[in-house]
């Protein structure tokens, strides 16, 4: 019965975030600009603190398939790619200026339309009663012009109360981080969308 509540819990918290919200930044051209093929690179661990070890093949798994749906019903395509090119040189806080050549530097150099998603913070407070909570930030840009097209940055919790067994943590972790990057994608607009209206 615990593991029931606690996925209805997490279906509640996704269905209330299915509505597209606005990003902390969107390109004034965004849409007028005909994006063909998204390249994905992996997920990156951006934490400042680390009291939660996260394995980075387990995170890809977690994440990857979320944000393949999320752009696939927006009408885009996705590639992988593993080429992370001078991915460091993205800094969050004001993103929006971006260096252009840290843009042109930034995955594989055949790519246009790159993505890069950031596991920002996690939290777990334990035992019952305790909470699992993380925040991720996303930028997509054009690589060959250098220039950022969308940025956004969500938060997501779910409470441990509900959900009981061994796996618990487990299961609770994974569900957040899947919430919240559902939210990221929410944002960005679907292919030939206007993002004004």
């Amino acid at each position: 019965m615990g593991h029931f509540w606690g996925y209805i819990l997490s279906f509640l918290l996704m269905v209330g975030c299915a509505s597209p919200q606005r990003a902390i930044y969107l390109a004034p051209s965004f849409g007028q600009t005909n994006i063909d093929t998204i390249t994905l690179l992996p997920i990156v661990d951006s934490r400042t603190q680390r009291k939660f070890e996260i394995d980075e093949s387990e995170l890809q798994k977690i994440v990857y398939p979320v944000v393949e749906t999320g752009l696939n019903e927006k009408g885009y395509t996705m590639e992988y790619s593993n080429e992370m090119g001078q991915v460091q040189c993205l800094k969050f806080g004001h993103s929006s200026n971006l260096e252009p050549d840290c843009l042109r530097n930034v995955g594989p150099p055949n790519s246009r339309w790159v993505l890069v998603i950031f596991l920002q913070d996690f939290q777990m407070r334990t035992p019952y009663g305790g909470a699992v909570s993380a925040k991720m930030s996303g930028v997509l840009f054009d690589r060959s012009e250098g220039l950022m097209l969308w940025r956004d940055l969500e938060y997501a919790g779910l409470s441990q109360r509900e959900l009981v067994g061994e796996n618990r943590n487990t299961l609770i972790a994974n569900d957040v981080i899947q919430i919240c990057t559902r939210k990221l994608i929410a944002s960005l607009p679907g292919k030939n969308s206007n993002p004004e209206g």
